[in-house]
């Protein structure tokens, strides 16, 4: 038997079964059988007091009935919700995410609480503490989500009897801001007047092509020449680019969609594949360098002049410059003239993307063709846009040639 092993610390205090001293290192123990694995492991800890705290949360994982309900006053919620997050099936991009929002709002807040005191009012008291920092509901969904999955965990191990979240939320938080699509009229402006600048003029590709394809940002930055069939005349959709810091630093990521009705493949007009050989030449004008690699990736449709990717920043920057010095033009003219501006919105690339899913939707498109064409998981997110059409006209576009009113042809060419 090793003597440097004794049953009583320095201090002369009892130690519990499974624990131990080593007064030759000065280190606290804990030795217990993962049931799971059939082994036995060994903790370590200069502190009795964290020791046990460590030991009694292995208790809740080993299911141990009689130390749980005293185990469960010393979890936390952030431990619960590392221990959710560990195990949920999804990407790494968004686990990201998720983590990024736990620290902005949770982790410090109810996040610190002991799962085993934390009732339906203090989940309610959180919410409403995130409508008081300005918060919206869409938002706040977002937590509800998180923190309903967090406890489900909990409830379906048996470590609590009920989730706490499940009817926590009652509508906190900010309406959220509207994104109201470009009018047919403004839309006409925009691409008026950037064809008529001399500064803006080498932008009509790529609002154009925004316009017709209804590209999500990270979709039209990490457009590649290879996904782009011009004798086919179709688009492939199966990657995006992000722009986030995830511990390395801010850098691009080559990201698969969220969900699979994201992966697509979608059909463009003979004026969409003029566009892109428009964008070619620009490129060639350049002297982009198509070699260079971001993200796994070569060869973007879109750059900046050093030839990476556009950054989503940028991109929503051209188009507030753009409507910016439309509106001072326009503002100086309506002076001259005695009338009242007609000024253009701000908009953003997510605006444009909703502008292109209504121009379809006025055309005459049905929804559920609409809803593989835009890669909307939800078929409530499509009908939504349907919502704000008071009427819907016979389908006379310039994607004829694809499919049909009744969508059936679309189901050739358009599948993830």
């Amino acid at each position: 038997m090793d003597n440097s092993i004794i049953r009583k610390d320095y201090k002369g205090q009892k130690l519990r079964t499974g624990e131990g001293y080593r007064k030759d290192r000065e280190l606290y123990f804990y030795r217990y059988t993962d049931k799971k694995k059939g082994k036995r492991r060994t903790i370590y800890d200069k502190d009795l007091v964290s020791l046990r705290e460590r030991e009694d949360k292995i208790l809740i994982g080993l299911g141990d009935p009689g130390k749980k309900a005293d185990a469960l006053k010393l979890v936390t919620l952030n431990d619960a919700f590392a221990a959710w997050l560990k195990l949920s099936p999804k990407q790494k991009q968004t686990k990201e995410n998720l983590l990024r929002l736990w620290k902005n709002h949770v982790a410090n807040d109810i996040g610190e609480y002991k799962i085993a005191y934390i009732r339906s009012s203090d989940i309610k008291e959180f919410y409403n503490r995130l409508a008081k920092r300005g918060l919206s509901k869409s938002t706040i969904k977002i937590y509800r989500g998180i923190l309903t999955g967090t406890f489900d965990l909990l409830v379906d191990d048996d470590i609590l009897a009920k989730n706490p979240a499940s009817r926590a939320f009652s509508g906190q938080g900010k309406a959220p801001v509207k994104r109201e699509a470009l009018t047919i009229d403004a839309q006409e402006k925009l691409l008026a007047y950037i064809e008529e600048s001399t500064i803006y003029k080498k932008h009509v590709p790529l609002i154009k092509i925004m316009l017709n394809t209804a590209l999500r940002c990270g979709e039209l930055i990490g457009l590649t020449w290879s996904d782009v069939d011009f004798d086919k005349r179709v688009l492939k959709v199966d990657h995006q680019l992000i722009y986030k810091d995830i511990g390395d630093g801010y850098q691009f990521y080559n990201v698969l969609p969220k969900t699979d009705c994201g992966k697509r493949v979608i059909p463009i007009s003979n004026e969409t594949v003029q566009l892109f050989k428009e964008q070619k030449k620009i490129n060639l004008l350049l002297g982009v360098d198509s070699s260079l690699q971001t993200a796994g990736l070569r060869g973007f449709v879109f750059t900046s002049k050093g030839g990476t990717p556009i950054m989503p920043a940028t991109l929503n920057a051209i188009l507030y410059n753009i409507v910016s010095s439309y509106n001072k033009k326009e503002t100086k003219r309506a002076e001259s003239e005695g009338r009242c501006p007609e000024l253009l919105p701000k908009f953003s690339a997510h605006v444009l993307r909703h502008t292109a899913c209504t121009r379809l939707a006025e055309r005459g498109m049905q929804a559920k063709a609409l809803q593989v064409y835009m890669g909307h998981a939800d078929y409530s997110t499509t009908m939504n846009v349907y919502t704000h059409i008071e009427s819907i006209n016979t389908l006379r576009s310039e994607y004829e040639h694809v499919f049909d009113v009744g969508g059936e042809n679309m189901e050739q060419v358009v599948h993830e």
